[in-house]
């Protein structure tokens, strides 16, 4: 049976996993190909990320919510739900495969609620770019901050779309 995510090399072995399924993934490889230089790097980062967002230790610093409307500029305003569906797809298939616990369903629900959050704000900065100027991308950098505070863009009503 599999345990549950428990350290920073689990979340490492997770991230090189998951990486590995979205390089070779015929829509997200193309696309994660292109826009990522340094895979090491890469991987160090977001291992940062995840170890900061499921085990509260370690820190993370950067702005992935900018970096991801960086990314659909440069795929000319083409990314989408289905972009996000794939990505969260593998992010699932590869955890039912290597752990089981809290973590490991924490871990889903997050991704989740990040990536919702990462296409709100893409589809914002279209809108945007529309109507005035600038993007919108909060900040995001985690420390040891409460679990609540952790993203930004979760409870910021100003930065909400309006409900049709």
């Amino acid at each position: 049976m599999n345990t549950d995510i428990e350290t920073r090399d689990q979340i490492y072995t997770l991230v090189i996993r998951f990486y590995a399924k979205i390089r070779k993934d015929e829509l997200l490889g193309p696309i994660f190909n292109t826009h990522i230089n340094d895979w090491n790097h890469h991987m160090n980062k977001i291992t940062d990320f995840w170890e900061r967002n499921l085990l509260a230790t370690g820190s993370f610093s950067g702005n992935p919510g900018r970096t991801h409307i960086q990314v659909d500029q440069h795929e000319n305003n083409t990314l989408s739900a289905s972009h996000f569906n794939r990505w969260l797809s593998l992010w699932y298939q590869t955890l039912d495969t290597m752990y089981k616990g809290p973590i490991t369903e924490e871990a889903k629900e997050k991704a989740t609620r990040i990536g919702s959050n990462f296409l709100r704000m893409i589809m914002l900065n279209r809108s945007q770019k529309l109507s005035g100027p600038g993007f919108f991308a909060p900040e995001f950098k985690q420390t040891a901050r409460p679990e609540s505070e952790a993203d930004p863009s979760a409870n910021s009503k100003p930065n909400t779309p309006p409900e049709s």
